[in-house]
């Protein structure tokens, strides 16, 4: 099935960025453009730096596949819902058109497979992750780390391509769903039926559900993309509130209330594009060097 395709060269150049793995060694594996999983999962250090390009992966360039300036991860996902959305004024010049009039309204433009492939990508190597980091030598509450930020990418995916392929849980519940994969595929693996948009629901719950018990006691650090206990106990509270569970809603929203405090008006007012501010809850620090120039978020937002 075409759109099972996925590129693992997000992983290999974040097993390469992470610095886990000596450069001595990785050149001497083969093929060149690809680590095989028993390679990259004998330790937990490989499997953190697998877990590290689904994280860059995440950013990177070109990993929706689309080969173009406006394809960076999760920052154009956010950028096209934004556009595509009720809440943006419209104006004129190739911006209008190209994400209201044309990427958006056709299954056959670009915009669409973009969307599809970015997620099933990050969603496939993920799998790869749960499927062998409990081989991996090393501690287990690192393990244990690991597992729960990869189920925490699946589920966050999951809900996020329901968001985007279907109407929403309150009236499509029984409607087509996503596809689910929780094993690795290759190209060559048969496609699958979407089932019903309840049962992606399911699996976003058991996904994140977990993740929210293995990462108890996670620390991240200063790595605000990171997925710790408090950024899936917000994205639950999105779930919730999306199948209208009002109750569970509210009892994940106070747990972040709890933590972070509200935006103040000095803080919004100073521009919102500070990381570091308390009330960011998950957050992508973007550098001078990562900049992605003109064609791309960073020109319309400006």
């Amino acid at each position: 099935m075409k759109s099972l395709k996925y590129n693992t060269l997000a992983l290999v150049a974040g097993i390469l960025a992470s610095g886990l793995m000596g450069c001595s060694d990785f050149l001497e594996t083969s093929p060149s453009t690809s680590v095989a999983d028993s390679e990259v999962f004998k330790t937990v250090a490989g499997a953190q730096a697998a877990l590290n390009g689904c994280y860059y992966q995440m950013r990177a360039y070109n990993s929706g596949g689309a080969d173009r300036q406006d394809d960076y991860g999760l920052p154009s996902v956010m950028h096209i819902s934004d556009m595509c959305g009720e809440d943006i004024i419209a104006w004129g010049g190739w911006y209008t058109f190209v994400y209201n009039y044309w990427g958006e309204t056709r299954a056959d433009i670009f915009r669409s497979s973009q969307l599809w492939t970015f997620h099933y990508r990050l969603i496939n190597n993920v799998n790869s992750i749960l499927a062998y980091v409990d081989q991996c030598s090393g501690d287990e509450e690192d393990k244990q780390f690991i597992k729960g930020q990869a189920y925490a990418m699946r589920g966050w995916a999951y809900f996020d391509l329901a968001r985007f392929f279907q109407q929403t849980y309150a009236i499509a519940q029984d409607m087509p769903g996503m596809p689910i994969y929780t094993e690795p595929t290759t190209e060559a693996t048969e496609g699958k039926p979407r089932g019903t948009l309840r049962q992606t629901y399911d699996q976003v719950l058991s996904d994140l559900t977990q993740a929210e018990t293995l990462l108890d006691g996670f620390n991240r650090g200063d790595r605000i993309n990171n997925f710790d206990q408090t950024v899936v106990q917000g994205v639950l509270a999105q779930v919730y509130q999306t199948m209208n569970n009002w109750p569970k809603a509210e009892e994940y929203a106070k747990k972040l209330l709890a933590i972070y405090p509200l935006t103040t008006n000095e803080e919004f007012l100073s521009g919102f594009n500070d990381h570091t501010i308390p009330s960011w809850i998950w957050g992508m620090k973007q550098t001078e060097e990562q900049n992605m120039g003109d064609y791309s978020q960073f020109a319309m937002w400006a």
